[in-house]
């Protein structure tokens, strides 16, 4: 058996995903579930624990991974520090997502925001332009046509 690993939700109290994992030489659709987040008196977002080295495999490997949820380092209060440097860097080989239908400063924070690009940021995240370009930088979303 494995290393138990926890994940945590990047902004959510709760959080319900799938991955794809291998069982059998098929895929299989697994429901993941981060819970216990809280708000008070000190806001936690929600976390998932597994030991099961394939769904820490499909997790990590799946698209939500380094931008709605992201692996814990650490043990206690350092957890959440420690876990928010982990999120995934234009240098270390993940592809940037590029927009290049985004042309003004409008168009980048409708894109952030969009839920079918699922990116997981609040219109109130995002509320002038250095927010806006700060969070694409965070997300590792490009605008090259941005005006």
């Amino acid at each position: 058996m494995s290393k138990a690993k926890t994940y945590i939700s990047k902004q959510f109290l709760e959080l319900y995903t799938e991955v794809e994992v291998e069982e059998n030489g098929e895929k299989v659709k697994k429901r993941i579930s981060f819970t216990g987040g809280m708000r008070k008196p000190q806001r936690v977002n929600g976390k998932f624990t597994t030991a099961d080295e394939k769904l820490q495999k499909a997790i990590e490997s799946s698209p939500g991974y380094g931008k709605k949820f992201i692996l814990m380092k650490g043990k206690g209060k350092g957890m959440i520090a420690n876990a928010e440097k982990q999120a995934p860097k234009k240098d270390e080989g993940n592809e940037p997502i590029v927009a290049e239908e985004v042309k003004t400063i409008s168009d980048a924070k409708n894109f952030l925001t969009d839920k079918d690009n699922d990116l997981g940021v609040k219109v109130s995240e995002v509320p002038n332009k250095e927010a806006i370009l700060q969070k694409a930088k965070e997300l590792n979303v490009e605008f090259p046509n941005l005006k």
